[in-house]
């Protein structure tokens, strides 16, 4: 089983979950919905928030980011691609998201899916529990 996740801002059980996922020899992929934002123009700041990028993206095997492919979730080909990347079939994979339509699409294409729920605080760890 491979996953694939949607970035946001880093949760620290949700990066245990990730490195463990790595360390058990699990492909971990990152599937984004992004967008250009111009770099903060003070150059400490715009070092920091490079930096935090690599970092977040360091925990990722692979890491498709919408405004670099010009596909962007629920298109299915997105989805297509990010399997072709992984070098998977849809059902060896678990696509964790908070949008049901993104769900619903992967679904469709035989890829298992999670809703990663963001109510409150923790409410998120529900999804960590089932992925467990």
């Amino acid at each position: 089983v491979d996953v694939m996740l949607t970035p946001s801002v880093p949760r620290p059980a949700m990066v245990t979950v990730l490195k463990r996922l790595r360390a058990a020899g699990f492909k971990v992929a990152a599937l984004t919905n992004n967008f250009d934002v111009p770099p903060p123009a003070d150059p400490q700041l715009r070092a920091a928030e490079e930096q935090r990028e690599r970092d977040f993206k360091a925990l990722f095997d692979y890491f498709i980011e919408s405004r670099v492919v010009g596909l962007s979730k629920p298109d299915p080909e997105i989805y297509k691609l990010a399997l072709r990347t992984l070098g998977c079939q849809a059902e060896e994979v678990v696509f964790l998201d908070d949008i049901g339509v993104n769900l619903k699409s992967a679904a469709k294409l035989g890829i298992r899916t999670v809703h990663v729920k963001n109510g409150s605080p923790t409410q998120f760890l529900e999804a960590v529990h089932e992925l467990e």
